[in-house]
């Protein structure tokens, strides 16, 4: 809705879903705030700047770094604020390591606001090789200045500083513990994270794979999951759901629908059928339904999922599912069909639409002939949902 509304939103909606936790949320304010720049509106950016705290730090830091803003003047009659932003844009965009210092030396001069100072900086230091020294600052510092430093991160390409801020990520995961014990560690582990999912693309995936192995899962892991999931195939997954059902402890992400949609979108491009690893979990009952604890004992192995901790199985029927529903092709209808009368919408609704994109007009007839079944087992409302979902992707205007 904000991106359909995109132009008549009010400012203060989308001010207020720029600090939301949901990813899409945040990605579709930021959407609104990149236009109104692209557009010379300046408004958000003096906003954001001058906010106190560190909620609106990433933002101000993307659209530094985003190379569809227009190049700020740099002339000092301009607002001071406007000017900042200009001379840290300069540092991104130098030719030199010598010019990015001379552009510093200039903010330095117009007392900027700390966290432009430290971000620049930052921007500095990786244009000039010391990528190190940005590491050990994130490291010696708290999770709020640690912000600046993280974003500046973005700018440092190469297979070899990927892998160095990988290893950081890993070094994070190995001290942290949980947000009450260590929250410092974890809200850098996880902002880690979120960065590596931003670098990352199908030619890192060896040192992804290696890093899977090392890490705990965690919530701060989620970045690294999502990266592996959304770059990978079938094998990466089948690796992703091992490292789950081993897990002793819950793994806990949140936001896994949009973890799990960016996994089905990834299998669609891959060619080739669906592999017998992912279709042999559709036939344990515990895929289908749930099992109370104290009954998992004396039910048969065929009849269970391969996890360990009980609180883990819906991320793992989640990434099951939505990888089958991303790999399945026309002649996969049948799977599909059984997917939608999933309890879980997060698992019924894209099987759904799927349904509709392969099969058009067709889809429908084939959800009306459950209807009546669906009914008398108690399943019309989630199969209601779905037949809703592919109308949506049939009928639906484009925006």
């Amino acid at each position: 809705m904000i991106i359909q509304y995109r132009d008549t939103i009010p400012d203060r909606v989308v001010w207020l879903g720029l600090r939301k936790q949901r990813t899409e949320i945040r990605n579709a304010c930021f959407d609104v705030v990149l236009r109104q720049m692209q557009g010379g509106d300046i408004k958000f950016l003096t906003l954001i700047r001058n906010s106190r705290g560190n909620i609106y730090s990433d933002t101000y830091f993307q659209l530094i770094l985003n190379a569809s803003v227009p190049n700020a003047s740099k002339d000092e009659r301009i607002p001071r604020e406007l000017r900042e932003f200009a001379l840290v844009q300069a540092i991104t965009h130098a030719r030199s390591h010598r010019e990015a210092k001379e552009n510093y030396r200039l903010l330095c001069a117009i007392r900027p606001t700390t966290k432009a100072k430290m971000f620049a900086k930052a921007l500095v230091q990786i244009r000039g090789g010391h990528i190190g020294a940005v590491i050990k600052k994130i490291f010696r510092s708290n999770a709020s200045v640690s912000k600046a430093y993280i974003a500046a991160l973005q700018t440092a390409t190469g297979g070899k500083n990927f892998s160095k801020i990988l290893d950081l990520y890993v070094s994070l995961n190995e001290r942290e513990r949980d947000r009450e014990t260590t929250p410092a560690i974890c809200k850098k582990a996880r902002d880690v994270a979120e960065l590596v999912r931003k670098l990352s693309s199908p030619p890192v995936m060896p040192i992804l794979r290696v890093a899977l192995q090392r890490i705990r899962l965690l919530p701060s892991s989620k970045g690294i999951t999502a990266s592996i999931l959304e770059n990978g195939n079938c094998e990466d997954v089948t690796a992703v759901l091992s490292k789950i059902a081993e897990s002793r402890e819950e793994t806990y992400y949140e936001n896994q629908a949009e973890m799990c949609q960016a996994l089905a979108c990834r299998m669609r491009r891959l060619p080739g059928g669906i592999p017998g690893s992912l279709l042999g979990f559709l036939s344990a009952k515990n895929f289908w339904e749930f099992i109370p604890v104290n009954q998992q004992g004396t039910a048969g192995r065929e009849m269970m999922l391969p996890v360990h901790h009980y609180r883990n199985r819906i991320l793992f029927i989640r990434i099951v599912a939505n990888a089958i529903i991303g790999l399945c092709r026309r002649a996969d209808d049948e799977t599909l069909r059984r997917l939608i009368n999933h309890q879980y919408i997060t698992v019924s609704r894209p099987a759904a639409a799927r349904l509709s994109e392969l099969m058009g007009e067709d889809a429908l007839q084939n959800l009306a002939s459950e209807i009546d079944q669906a009914v008398i087992s108690r399943r019309g409302a989630a199969l209601a949902e779905s037949l809703r979902a592919v109308e949506r992707g049939l009928y639906a205007k484009p925006h």
